[in-house]
Parts: C-alpha cells; sequence; structure tokens
C-alpha cells in the first residue's frame, strides 16, 4: 500500500509539473514572438534603430529563454535559431530589407514549430 501511495504522488508531481513547464513555454513563445512580431514591423517601415535594439533584446531573452527550451526541441533547432539571430542581427546593420524579412521570419517559424511540437494531439502523441 506504502508504495501504491508513493507512486501515485510522483504520478501526480509529474502531471503537475509538465503543466508548469508547458505554460512557462507559452509565455517564453509569446515573449519572443511578440518581439520579432516588432522586429517585423520596424523593418517594414524602415526603422532600422528601433529594428536592432529589439533584436539585441530578442537576443538577450533568447539567451536566457534558450536554455529552458532544449528541453521541448533539438539541439539542431536551437543552433539553427541562434544562427538565424546572428544573421539578422548583420542584415539589420547592414539595412537589408529583404534578408532582415527572411531571417525573422524563419525564427517566427522555428519559435511556432517548437510550440506545436508540443501541444496535446493524435499526431504528437504517435
Amino acid at each position: 500500500m506504502k508504495n501504491s501511495i508513493i507512486s501515485f504522488i510522483i504520478f501526480i508531481l509529474t502531471i503537475v509539473c509538465i503543466i508548469f513547464s508547458l505554460n512557462h513555454l507559452d509565455v517564453v513563445y509569446n515573449d519572443l514572438s511578440n518581439i520579432c512580431v516588432s522586429i517585423q514591423h520596424d523593418i517594414d517601415n524602415g526603422n532600422w534603430e528601433k529594428a536592432s535594439s529589439k533584436c539585441d533584446s530578442l537576443i538577450k531573452v533568447w539567451s536566457s529563454q534558450g536554455k529552458f527550451l532544449s528541453s521541448f526541441s533539438s539541439e539542431e533547432e536551437l543552433h539553427t535559431i541562434n544562427d538565424r539571430l546572428i544573421s539578422l542581427q548583420s542584415y539589420i546593420d547592414l539595412q537589408n530589407k529583404e534578408e532582415a524579412r527572411v531571417y525573422s521570419n524563419q525564427i517566427s517559424f522555428f519559435l511556432n514549430h517548437i510550440k506545436k511540437m508540443q501541444e496535446l494531439n493524435i499526431e504528437n502523441i504517435f
């Protein structure tokens, strides 16, 4: 009986931890996604200084929160986002609108992909 109670408690704690980590993933995704969207608007409007400062803040948020995302996605995806962030910063500094837009869209895509892979649906279970 004692083993059953301990197993049940561990099971409940596991479920609670999963719920909290998925909620935190949503918060991190929303923060990164909002910054990325505002960068895209600044690029479209030609506000290169604002886009550069927001890209710096995106890199800072990614540096602090990206480690957390490693438990939800592959290292390859995280390295790809790192590479895209560096490229985005350099294209913003060069004021290359087309390339900066491409890289900001790619960052948004990869962030969205990480979030979608953690949703509870039949495709992700099997």
